[in-house]
């Protein structure tokens, strides 16, 4: 499959920093991509549960373009053309039929990129993402995010997180009070925190809200907010109110 766009970019005159000439016009450039997919799925059977194994593979060309006739448009902006292939494997695990449809209990899932135009870090290929996501309970959800770059002997990111939902608690309406909690770490220690939030139904119309984001670095709260909800009888608009305080580190 592949497509073709047309861009037709603007620029205002405006003048130059430093070399007081007024620069604008039109510019029109085009972009072609192209991509390829395969995948294969292998199934069976553990008892009751289902068992699936779907190794994939995708390849993707986009042409290149230039900015040269776009004197205020930052390269930043630009899409940047090249050749990936992306390979990866996926596994999930599946429950019981209930009513004709299973649930998924569990999900894991390896995947890679290599780039044949761009390096990142010290090679062609991407950071290896492995993902996990479990749900033994339908109130309960466990996921996991990891990504680690073979050249550089490094772990660039990862995230752990837990939610609870449709917990009934004494005296809140309805059980539906939920829960998250997450884990977040970026490579080399640049930022590693903890986050939470908890939203309780006061009333059939009327929930609270509380969250959280610490800083385990600084050793501080970043980011604090809490909340109210209000919700009609007829379910067709809802009012929010709320407070959050917010800490910018790098200021």
């Amino acid at each position: 499959k592949g497509r073709m766009a047309g861009y037709r970019m603007e620029t205002a005159a405006a003048t130059v920093p430093g070399g007081g000439q007024a620069v604008g016009g039109d510019s029109l450039r085009f972009q072609a991509s192209a991509g390829a997919d395969a995948r294969v799925r292998f199934a069976r059977s553990l008892g009751t549960l289902k068992h699936s194994f779907e190794p994939y593979a995708a390849l993707r060309y986009s042409s290149m373009t230039g900015d040269d006739d776009l004197p205020l448009y930052d390269h930043l902006d630009r899409n940047d053309g090249g050749t990936v292939l992306g390979y990866g494997v996926s596994s999930r695990l599946l429950s019981s039929p209930r009513n004709g449809q299973r649930v998924e209990l569990a999900r894991a899932s390896l995947s890679q990129s290599y780039d044949f135009d761009d390096r990142i870090l010290s090679d062609h290929f991407s950071d290896i993402d492995l993902g996990l996501q479990v749900a033994p309970l339908p109130q309960l959800s466990l996921r996991a995010l990891a990504s680690y770059n073979v050249g550089s002997d490094l772990l660039t990111g990862a995230i752990a997180s837990l939610g609870l939902r449709d917990i009934d608690l004494p005296g809140l309406s309805g059980g539906g009070a939920s829960a998250a909690l997450a884990y977040r770490y970026v490579r080399g220690g640049a930022l590693e925190s903890a986050e939470g939030r908890l939203d309780l139904p006061l009333m059939a119309r009327l929930g609270f809200a509380v969250s959280g984001r610490y800083d385990l670095i600084g050793g501080d709260f970043v980011e604090r907010a809490a909340g109210v909800k209000l919700g009609s009888d007829c379910g067709c608009w809802t009012l929010d109110i709320g407070f959050v305080e917010r800490v910018n580190p790098d200021e």
